[in-house]
């Protein structure tokens, strides 16, 4: 129909010196559809996914905002990165969980926005035309979190520190290996300090409490 989302975007890069250079970049994602799905990774054999499309009927287009400034080191095979990001969401859809601390609403999903920064650091050798083998190691130390509406939270999915290993090496003329490896920090999680059981009022003062809820 008539839904429609600009998604602008600009990067200038300059050189400061033989081997250096800076760069800035910012943009803007945006999608027409909501993917829904459940990240979660419950002991359960039903998942979820929904395609909503965004519409003028009250279903908003989720927007990112992102930016980034990066410093580029390269001298023969040897390259170097380091940047810094920061990004904004909103209208971001999740499915409602049974934890969420609004009961009163019984939609089946929840709207909140989004915040995403970190810091990146890559260092790698590069292949060349004599030598068909490369290594890049990467760490990301970023934060992401969300706001339901009861405040900003650690997202579900977020990831502290993030490590992340890849190689590859050329075996004779025609045969390539190649061998990637991840670690990362786990899941968020708030952990339970205390548990209260009341009693169910019985139909006469006599009889004792049926259970518990």
């Amino acid at each position: 129909g008539s839904i429609y989302a600009l998604q602008p975007r600009a990067r200038l890069q300059v050189p400061v010196g033989r081997n250096l250079s800076v760069a800035a970049g910012a943009g803007r994602t945006a999608q027409l559809y909501h993917l829904i799905s459940d990240p979660l990774s419950e002991p359960d054999v039903s998942f979820y996914d929904f395609w909503l499309p965004a519409s003028d009927s009250g279903m908003p287009v989720a927007t990112a905002d992102h930016a980034a400034l990066d410093v580029d080191f390269a001298s023969g095979v040897l390259h170097a990165r380091v940047s810094a990001f920061v990004g904004r969401a909103r209208s971001l859809f999740e499915l409602r969980p049974a934890s969420d601390p609004t009961p009163a609403d019984s939609s089946q999903f929840r709207l909140g926005r989004g915040r995403t920064r970190g810091l990146e650091v890559q260092v790698g050798v590069a292949g060349s035309a004599t030598r068909r083998s490369s290594v890049s190691l990467a760490y990301v130390y970023s934060g992401s979190w969300r706001d339901w509406g009861a405040g900003w939270v650690p997202w579900s999915l977020d990831r502290r520190h993030l490590v992340r290993l890849l190689g590859q090496i050329g075996l004779g003329p025609r045969w390539t290996v190649f061998a990637a490896a991840e670690a990362s920090s786990g899941l968020p999680l708030t952990p339970v300090t205390q548990v209260i059981f009341v009693g169910i009022p019985s139909a006469t003062s006599n009889d004792p409490p049926r259970g518990v809820g």
